[in-house]
């Protein structure tokens, strides 16, 4: 009787070990070397070299969907958003993919601004961002995609495709 008391707590004890690891916030603090390139065989030579800086915390909530809280930084990339407010907070979906929109306050008028969107992988080892145009918009067949990790578009681009495949449901991009 002894033995299964003892037998049921560790078990008891390991379960809620597991439930809480698998529901606490984990730290992501990356660095990716990547590639900024746009769409389409004709836009091939629109390809630069870029660093990204992922920075905050991944929580998941008690049906298991993730948000990330935090920064995400493109060396280069310009984002009109005061810098103290650049904090995201992205509900990644059932393909690890997350609208990117800012929201903050100047002079105490509510404003947003879109930057695209963005795929992750389950350990955030890879990433795909979409970058939206001057109006808002992207475009599957010439917008632009940053990728990592990535030395070159032909390895940004196996990168978002594999991490868009079930969302672009079969249809590559170029």
């Amino acid at each position: 009787m002894r033995k299964k008391l003892i037998f049921i707590s560790l078990l008891l004890a390991t379960m809620i070990l597991a439930i809480i690891m698998y529901y606490y916030p984990k730290q992501q603090s990356l660095t990716f070397e990547g590639v900024m390139f746009q769409l389409g065989e004709e836009n091939s030579d629109h390809v630069k070299q870029v660093t990204i800086n992922i920075n905050g915390k991944v929580q998941r909530n008690i049906v298991g969907i993730k948000t990330f809280k935090g920064f995400i930084d493109i060396e280069g990339e310009t984002i009109p958003v005061p810098e103290q407010q650049r904090e995201l907070e992205l509900r990644l979906g059932k393909y690890g993919e997350a609208i990117i929109v800012y929201t903050y306050i100047v002079n105490g008028v509510p404003n947003t601004y879109s930057y695209g969107g963005i795929f992750v992988n389950n350990n955030f080892s890879k990433i795909a961002i979409w970058k939206n145009d001057s109006n808002g918009y992207w475009d599957v067949n010439n917008g632009f995609m940053i990728s990592a990790p990535a030395n070159n578009r032909k390895e940004a681009l196996g990168v978002a495709n594999e991490l868009m495949e079930k969302y672009l449901k079969g249809y590559p991009l170029k």
